[in-house]
C-alpha cells in the first residue's frame, strides 16, 4: 500500500547496455497500477553505464504524473535528441497524490509485480522521407512495367 508521502526507491540493473535510438522515446515502468489510478510523483532519475553516471541527453525528463503504471523516466521523442546507452538506472519517487476518475485517494494497494519493464517507442519515419521512399518505389514499378511493354510489343 502507498499513500502520499511515501518515497519509491528502486534500482534497475540490466544484463548489457541499452541503446535507444537517436529521436526516439523510453519509460522505465516500475509498477502497474489498478484501473483508473493516477499518481501525481515528484522524481528524479539517474541513469549509468560501465558504473559510470552519465549525463543524460537534453529532453530526459522526469514525469510528474502517471496514469495506468508507475513510470519513472521518460525519454521524451524530440527529434534532436541524439542516442543514449545505459545498462543501469537508480530512481527515486516521492508520491504526491493518487487519484480516481475524479477523486483524490488516501492510499492504494499496488498488485505484486514480477519485474520492471522498460518501453522502447523508436522513432517513427519521418513523412516526407516516407513519402519519397514510396514514389520511388512505385516510379521503378511504373518503369518496369513499361520496359515490358515495350519488350512485348
Amino acid at each position: 500500500m502507498i499513500s502520499p508521502g511515501d518515497v519509491i526507491d528502486a534500482n534497475i540493473t540490466l544484463s548489457g547496455p541499452l541503446t535507444v535510438p537517436a529521436n526516439s522515446s523510453v519509460i522505465l515502468e516500475l509498477q502497474t497500477l489498478p484501473d483508473g489510478v493516477g499518481l501525481g510523483v515528484t522524481e528524479s532519475t539517474s541513469y549509468y553505464n560501465g558504473g559510470v553516471k552519465l549525463t543524460p541527453p537534453a529532453g530526459l525528463g522526469d514525469i510528474g504524473g502517471t496514469g495506468g503504471a508507475l513510470d519513472l523516466g521518460h525519454l521524451a521523442q524530440v527529434h534532436t535528441i541524439p542516442g543514449f546507452s545505459f545498462d543501469a538506472a537508480a530512481m527515486s519517487a516521492t508520491i504526491n497524490d493518487i487519484s480516481q476518475s475524479t477523486q483524490n485517494l488516501s492510499s492504494v494497494t499496488l498488485p505484486e509485480s514480477g519485474a520492471a519493464l522498460i518501453l522502447l517507442y523508436p522513432s517513427p519515419v519521418p513523412l516526407p522521407a516516407a513519402f519519397w521512399l514510396l514514389l520511388s518505389g512505385l516510379g521503378g514499378l511504373g518503369a518496369l512495367a513499361m520496359r515490358r511493354h515495350t519488350f512485348q510489343t
